[in-house]
């Protein structure tokens, strides 16, 4: 970790904004979004000094110090319409790593509307408890207002 900027994460559950997030902070302070910085699992990132990170993980256990986490949610059924909408856009693949993303259980795609596949509930209950770290917390809808 470098000096400069702290590193910024964004985290979602998916489909709640972090892309959008992820974008407008990138451009605020002058990052290419080119890069992916993409990070599907929080305990191999390395959190360099000017970079923005997006994630769907869970939290990570100890951060370093500086670095700033922004967590955005959304309404689950809204996620998971959402969700059921990519698969006509963007194919079949994508929701298959979509839930890889998510740490979710994609054999049970199907049964979205009755069984939590994206584990969602779980997401965010740790991510909405208390943390060891600096957390913002933005509700997809509210991102509108502002």
């Amino acid at each position: 970790m470098g000096r400069g900027k702290p590193p910024v994460i964004v985290a979602s559950m998916g489909r709640a904004g972090s892309t959008l997030l992820y974008k407008s902070i990138c451009n605020i302070i002058g990052y290419s979004t080119r890069h992916s910085q993409f990070k599907s699992d929080l305990s191999e990132c390395d959190y360099r000094s000017n970079t923005v990170y997006k994630t769907h993980d869970f939290p990570p256990n100890n951060p370093p110090d500086n670095a700033k986490f922004i967590w955005t949610f959304a309404d689950p059924y809204e996620v998971v319409i959402s969700v059921i909408q990519q698969e006509e856009k963007k194919g079949i693949e994508w929701i298959k790593g979509h839930f890889d993303n998510l740490h979710g259980e994609f054999e049970k795609y199907r049964d979205l509307y009755v069984y939590d596949a994206m584990r969602l509930e779980e997401h965010f209950d740790k991510w909405y408890q208390e943390q060891n770290f600096d957390l913002a917390t933005v509700k997809y809808r509210e991102m509108w207002n502002y």
